[in-house]
């Protein structure tokens, strides 16, 4: 399984201060289906991108980093999911991590 994600993110934060982040990632992996109950595990691994101010110092940064992915999929059509992922992004100046429900379209299932 292969995907390509992109992220953009802009919060004003107390005081003014702003954070703009994006990322760009390129996610490898595989998954695992529980056909009974239409569920699937994900999890995935890759290379990617991050640029964007941070707030706490309100530094430019601009670095490559290794994104993290488990995703929790309910498959209800052969062509349609909807979940939950649980994302990271390991850098060696600035590490994200976050949670995002995430919506699927494609052939999903062989059914």
């Amino acid at each position: 399984m292969f995907s390509l994600d992109y992220y953009h993110s802009k919060f004003t934060f107390i005081g003014d201060k702003e954070e703009l982040l994006n990322q760009f990632d390129f996610l490898f992996g595989r998954y695992f289906d529980n056909e009974s109950w239409n569920i699937r595990f994900q999890i995935q691994g890759g290379l990617g991108t991050l640029k964007g101010i941070t707030y706490n110092e309100s530094e430019q940064i601009s670095t490559i980093g290794v994104p993290l992915k488990l995703g929790l999929k309910w498959l209800p059509a052969s062509s349609f999911g909807v979940g939950i992922d649980l994302q990271a992004k390991l850098t060696s100046k600035y590490s994200i991590y976050m949670i995002m429900a995430s919506i699927e379209f494609g052939k999903l299932k062989n059914k």
